[in-house]
């Protein structure tokens, strides 16, 4: 459940937020962080993104569920790396993996800002949310 996922920080990179079905979901321990200081609804909006996602995986959360560019630094850190609107301005970062049962596993969300994918790319920031993504997956 997504209470779950608010309490991942002292449970390892991965914690195992629902196992059933076709689709099993992992949160990174960067979500419990990422998820501070966000909209009220954004928590609600998260758990949505999951369920649209647990009934179809591979299907398009909205019009802005997009992979990152495979050249960018998203994209080459961590390869499949996608990102689906969750408001104007918040995002949620997350891959599909493997087979039987497909891994959903999500790494947090971020405002435009948080991820350096404002109006104007800040790489700098960028940067410093790789090395967290990065070690949230390991």
């Amino acid at each position: 459940s997504l209470d779950e996922a608010l309490q991942l920080a002292e449970s390892g990179p991965w914690t195992v937020m629902e196992a059933s079905g076709p689709v099993e979901v992992r949160a990174s321990s960067l979500l419990d962080d990422s998820l501070a200081n966000k909209p009220a609804d954004i928590a609600q909006r998260l758990k949505d993104f999951i369920e649209f996602k647990k009934a179809n995986p591979l299907a398009q959360y909205g019009k802005k569920d997009t992979s990152f560019n495979p050249e960018g630094l998203f994209g080459r850190a961590i390869p499949k790396l996608r990102h689906a609107h969750l408001n104007l301005d918040v995002s949620v970062f997350y891959t599909l993996e493997g087979r039987d049962p497909i891994q959903l596993k999500i790494y947090g969300v971020f405002r435009h800002k948080e991820s350096g994918t404002a109006q104007e790319d800040n790489k700098q920031v960028q940067k410093q949310l790789v090395k967290r993504l990065k070690q949230a997956g390991i």
